[in-house]
């Protein structure tokens, strides 16, 4: 290359380069911009079917409701569920995302409290568990019973309580007993298979590596040692 003409090549590679112009591809975030830009800005309108019909930008926008709680974008959601009757079943689908998502499914469950529909008796099996014990408490003051069966998802016969006697942390349990689970109730059979009959929470708790929840369960049953 002859002296001028590298001289006008580094002339031109500097002027280039401090325009903010780059020599090699690199990664566009403007279109990575324009890609959120695309669901993010979506109206609620379309709570009002079931959230299994979502597509992939209306699901984007509902986690991303949930997770950042768009107060305003949740409420609208809920009263496009009520009008056109699809109300329970987005309802759970926002508490359901929020427990299996960063959002804070007891902050869901207060806020959709005032024009809500009792949450589902699986949405406390699904709060018990994460071991979410907010979300338990809250779920309870909604109507959920930790005494009833659980119904749905082939937990027919089984109690919430059972359920945490199994693995769940003491928070959990102690959180079930205050409410008023009852430790003595014994699981029903199942003509289906599943767990094992005529246990009590104590019982089912020996599997439970949790020393403190075991106990918690035993004192319960006032079982002696």
């Amino acid at each position: 290359m002859k002296p001028i003409q590298g001289l006008l090549f580094v002339i031109f590679t500097v002027s280039f380069n401090a325009l903010g112009c780059q020599s090699q591809p690199g990664p566009n975030p403007p279109a990575q911009v324009m890609k959120q830009v695309h669901w993010i800005g979506l109206p609620a309108r379309f709570c009002g079917y079931y959230p299994q019909g979502f597509s992939r930008p209306q699901r984007a926008k509902f986690v991303h409701a949930i997770e950042s709680f768009d107060r305003d974008w949740l409420l609208q959601c809920q009263e496009n569920g009520i009008e056109y009757g699809f109300q329970p079943y987005v309802e759970w689908e926002m508490i359901k995302t929020a427990l299996n998502s960063d959002g804070n499914a007891a902050d869901i469950v207060a806020l959709l409290e005032e024009k809500g529909v009792r949450p589902p008796q699986v949405g406390l099996l699904h709060a018990v568990l994460n071991e979410d014990v907010a979300a338990i408490e809250a779920l309870i003051r909604r109507g959920c019973d930790p005494n009833l069966p659980v119904a749905g998802e082939g937990y027919e016969t089984e109690y919430v309580l059972h359920r945490a006697a199994l693995n769940a942390g003491p928070e959990v349990i102690e959180a079930l007993l205050e409410a008023g689970a009852d430790p003595f109730i014994r699981t029903a059979e199942n003509p289906n298979g599943g767990p094992t009959p005529w246990l009590n929470a104590y019982e089912w708790s020996e599997a439970n590596p949790n020393a403190q929840s075991r106990e918690l369960l035993r004192v319960a049953v006032n079982d002696p040692k």
